[in-house]
């Protein structure tokens, strides 16, 4: 925002006045006591109207022989008897700027009208010629007002230092506009001699002449007004303080630095900017804290101004609170140029924004680390190797859009990269650098594996390498190592679907036990016991950790857990006995099962957990006595450990615990009868569908899952409608695991009503589990139609696993989804399908509009039949 705020408007309503003048009918011409005197403070003040000749200066053309002869026109209305005439023809004059009518238009400063007097000094003040000067000087004295006035600012249009002195005297005439227009003009000239009168005038009565005193002090520039100029920041005129921070950082005085910083927080938002501009000038780091907190100002325009200052000043403290400015799309732009301004100092924390949690301030940083380019460079390959996605992502696309290539080598590594979407960036900014990429590539094929490999292939296509058609015959030809093609997406596939949801049942009980034992473990009064507690509320604990409660000289091993279940310390048994758990030594059975019997409760629920993990047949006994502890984690994690251990001895009574009070142990019951399968439990695990807690019935359904037992298929159906998304989501699975067709249409509604995203995808694997071929269609239809896209991406797998021909055509739609995660499955199902999928692919790689281009190349890359070497080479020709 301009510093000279009073001199704008009153220029905009200058424009306003003359379009409103210039469209006035001729025949509409104002007498002159109609008309009045339009009051333009700090510019000049324009007098009358303008209407009966203002069309000439719109209309007149030069001839080519000097003046048009509609010139004259206005020459002789300068003599008219008319006033009004006489003020049209100053008006278009001025307007013209017109050389020739300077002579004419100061004899017309003696006019007998003050207000063609008036206009004839603004006419004179636009022309800006020095011949005017004296005449002007002279109308300073004139006896109206308005004529002083715009002999002051036409002065200063003109900036003539012979006006200096005349000026200086007007800074003391008696009317506040005329001083207030002679400070302006003043500071147009720039002229020292000007100061000390200015100073003066500082203290002024009227607030306009403050003001613009305090700009033209900014103008000249000269030192010596600092003083007052930082007096004038708690002038209680918001324009007066404006033009005084405006002024400070014109001339530049370091006295002047703290009297900014406080200007900072003035309730002017145009002094704030212009405080934080000033200081930007000045270009002292002292500044440097208050502009950055300044970046968090409401308004926008302080928080540019400060970016602008801190640009100025250059202090490498503030580099990275200038990036976060990237994130406010109402600065971002002036964020970047100042980024740009630090030049080669701001790359290490551009390239470290790279992996910022904001998207817009990760993007914004590589654009300008690629504008800032070769100082970019080594910090960038550097950032390829960041432990961060994002940050090597955006690394490869940078050195990409430098296009340097030194950074082939660099790039062509990271095609070996564990993340397929920086694998795509490498490959994209690989084929961005070009022909110099072209030998390392092929360099590289000869020791790349199947992953990296189709990148290597995809960018030698792109990139056009006359080389590409051998390498691709040799490729298909050989048919490259199509197992381990297979392994690789089996190895993903595993990776998506390592989720026994019985495993995490029984996890998430016995995790309930262990929570328990904590919470207990941090009453503990006894200050020895501080330590451990202390890092044992973390979620995960290390043997190191346990090891705590052992003397510093002790290994964390079983023997020295052993003995410290034997200390008089409670606190000390309860660690030693999850320790014993993570270590699951045989060794440690006979200990634990004597803490299991004697100890104190939370030691004997600390107990029954290690023997679960410990799995050792020994403690079945002990275990199924533990089953009537007073105490509910005790019979829970009993239960539990007897699951774990898998011994049908203990089926009877973990069927007498499906009776109990408590929820969570008809819940541990039943998972542990999934684990002893045995068929005597099937009746009771059924009847357990109808139990009221959800947790028992899902437990239960999870438990008939591994019985695998038709006649519960029934009941399981029926709670495919209960209103709780665990019940549902296991007995779909458990109807899956069971593979009765009498499930598939409610299987198949499931797909279509049931909200839970969760529950769709269960039942997709349940179909499929059923019968592959009926499974087709419903999936298809969640790939084409459902809204979720994990549900999407899940679907797309299960087709690829089914292996059918019918899903082709819909997988290869697929690779369009929105969901970067259902293309990507979508094109591993057409790799596992392989061969039957490799003429559709081509024929939507040939119909020239398909926007999965690149996908379609990688896949057929990956099946490698040599149909596809001529149509691929085709498409890139």
């Amino acid at each position: 925002m301009s510093v000279r705020t009073n001199v704008i408007r009153r220029l905009i309503l200058l424009s306003l006045l003359f379009i409103v003048l210039c469209v006035l009918p001729a025949s509409s011409s104002l007498s002159p006591e109609s008309s009045g005197q339009f009051l333009l403070q700090d510019t000049f003040k324009f007098s009358g109207v303008c209407a009966d000749m203002s069309y000439l200066s719109m209309s007149i053309e030069d001839d080519g022989q000097g003046l048009a002869k509609e010139m004259y026109i206005l020459f002789e209305g300068l003599d008219s008897e008319e006033w009004s005439v006489r003020n049209n023809a100053v008006c278009s004059l001025g307007e013209l700027r017109c050389k020739k009518g300077i002579l004419p238009l100061t004899k017309v400063l003696e006019d007998e009208d003050e207000k063609v007097r008036c206009n004839a000094a603004w006419a004179l003040g636009e022309i800006r010629d020095e011949k005017a000067v004296v005449s002007l000087i002279a109308a300073l004295q004139d006896e109206d007002e308005t004529v002083r006035y715009n002999a002051a600012w036409a002065l200063g249009e003109i900036r003539d230092d012979r006006a200096v002195e005349a000026l200086i005297f007007a800074l003391s005439d008696e009317n506040e506009d005329v001083r207030s227009s002679a400070a302006y003009a003043l500071g147009e000239i720039r002229d020292k001699r000007a100061t000390d009168s200015l100073i003066l005038s500082l203290d002024d009565e009227n607030e306009d002449v403050r003001g613009n005193t305090a700009y033209a002090l900014g103008e000249i520039s000269d030192d010596k007004a600092t003083d007052s100029l930082i007096n004038a920041l708690d002038d209680e005129n918001g324009d007066v303080r404006i033009n005084a921070a405006y002024a400070l950082g014109e001339i530049r005085d370091k006295r002047a630095i703290i009297p900014l910083i406080d200007a900072l927080e003035d309730e002017d938002v145009v002094v704030r900017s212009n405080a934080a501009c000033a200081l930007g000038n000045i270009g002292d780091e002292k500044a440097s804290i208050s502009l950055i907190m300044a970046l968090k100002d409401e308004t926008e325009d302080v928080r540019i101004s400060s970016i602008y200052a801190l640009s100025k000043i250059k202090d490498d403290n503030a580099i990275k609170s200038i990036i976060k400015q990237l994130d406010d799309e109402n600065v971002r732009k002036h964020a970047m140029k100042a980024l740009l301004n630090y030049e080669g100092k701001a790359v290490i924390p551009l390239v470290e924004a790279l992996g910022d949690e904001s998207d817009d301030i990760r993007w914004y940083a590589s654009d300008i680390l690629v504008e800032i380019g070769e100082p970019a460079l080594e910090p960038l390959i550097d950032a390829l190797e960041s432990e961060d996605i994002c940050t090597r992502g955006l690394a490869c696309w940078s050195l990409g859009a430098i296009g340097d290539e030194s950074a082939v080598f660099p790039l062509v590594d990271v095609l070996n990269d564990e993340n397929e979407g920086v694998r795509d960036s490498a490959t994209q900014a690989l084929i961005s650098i070009g022909k110099h990429a072209e030998d390392p590539l092929i360099e590289e094929l000869e020791n790349a594996d199947q992953i990296s490999r189709k990148y290597l292939i995809y960018a030698l296509i792109e990139i056009g390498s006359d080389r590409t058609l051998d390498i691709l015959v040799q490729d298909f030809s050989e048919n490259i190592d199509k197992d381990a093609r297979q392994s690789t997406l089996d190895v993903q596939s595993d990776e998506l679907s390592d989720n026994d949801p019985l495993i995490k049942a029984y996890r998430d009980l016995q995790n309930e036990g262990i929570s328990s034992a904590l919470n207990e473990l941090g009453k503990c009064a006894d200050p020895s016991a501080e330590k451990v507690i202390s890092k044992l509320d973390a979620d995960k604990n290390e043997l190191e950790d346990y090891a705590l409660i052992l003397n510093e000289d002790e290994s964390a091993s079983a023997e020295n857990f052993e003995k410290a279940l034997k200390s008089e310390k409670g606190f000390v048994r309860t660690v030693a006995a999850l320790a014993l758990s993570d270590i699951k030594d045989d060794s440690s059975v006979e200990p634990l099962i004597t803490i299991l019997l004697n100890d104190n409760k939370e030691q004997r629920n600390c107990a029954a957990i290690a023997l679960g993990e410990v799995a050792n047949g020994t403690a079945v006994l002990p275990l199924i006595r533990a089953l009537n502890d007073d105490y509910e984690p005790v019979v829970v994690n009993s239960a539990l450990a007897l699951g774990e251990i898998g011994d049908k001895r203990a089926v009877d009574r973990l069927i007498m615990r499906l009776d109990h009070k408590s929820p969570d142990v008809r819940a541990a019951a039943c998972l542990a009868l999934a684990r002893t399968s045995d068929d005597k439990a099937t009746d009771t695990l059924i009847s357990m569908l109808d139990d009221d807690n959800d947790f028992v019935v899902s437990s239960a359904a999870l438990a008939l899952a591994e019985y695998q037992e038709n006649k519960a298929v029934d009941k399981l159906i029926e709670q495919l409608q209960d209103d709780c998304m665990n019940v549902r989501w296991y007995s779909a699975y458990a109807l899956g695991k069971i593979g009765d067709e009498k499930a598939i249409d409610s299987l198949e509604n499931i797909l279509k009503d049931d909200e839970d995203k969760f529950v769709r995808i269960c039942a997709i694997d349940a179909l499929a589990s059923i019968n592959q071929e009926k499974a087709i269609k419903p999936i298809s239809w969640v790939l084409e139609n459902d809204e979720d896209g994990n549900v999407r991406e899940h679907a797309a797998e299960v087709l690829g696993d089914i292996g059918n021909e019918k899903s082709i055509g819909l997988l290869i739609e697929a690779l369009q989804d929105d969901e970067k995660k259902v293309r990507k499955n979508a094109a591993d199902s057409l790799i596992k399908i392989g061969e039957p999928a490799v003429d559709p692919l081509i024929d939507e790689l040939e119909s020239g509009d398909s926007g999965s281009r690149k996908d379609i190349t990688f896949i057929l890359i990956e099946i490698g039949d040599e149909r596809a070497l001529e149509p691929l080479l085709k498409a890139y020709g």
